[in-house]
């Protein structure tokens, strides 16, 4: 496209995605959150987890989730399977929001998240 290097950064550096998609946001005291919340589902949710693992290293990190909707038959395994893969990607906490967030925290701890690290509210 014979554009040269420094255009190249500096569009990139203003792109700015789909709100609540791979959205970064910066809070006070160099507390960051990953948002990526938009139309979740299995998929989206393994990507959005991958993601964020590659973006922290840190054991103070919280996953927080909600429900995926529109699921249909199998929906209680699903959100069991997320939260194994949660497990996996060894952050400190998992935070589940709504009526499938003791299925996520089952399959956290079956993935062998400690229980203590595990919290479940009520539907937002």
């Amino acid at each position: 496209m014979k554009m040269e290097l420094g255009e190249i950064k500096a569009g990139l550096e203003q792109y700015r995605g789909l709100p609540m998609r791979s959205e970064i946001l910066k809070l006070k005291h160099g507390v960051k959150i990953y948002n990526d919340c938009y139309n979740a589902n299995p998929k989206s949710m393994q990507e959005a987890l991958k993601t964020f693992a590659g973006l922290t290293r840190s054991k103070n990190s919280t996953v927080i989730l909600g429900d995926m909707l529109e699921l249909g038959e199998g929906s209680g395994e699903m959100h069991c399977e997320l939260g194994r893969l949660v497990a996996s990607i060894h952050c400190g906490r998992v935070m589940a929001v709504g009526a499938h967030a003791r299925d996520i925290l089952a399959g956290a701890i079956d993935g062998g998240m400690a229980g203590e690290k595990t919290f479940a509210v009520g539907s937002a």
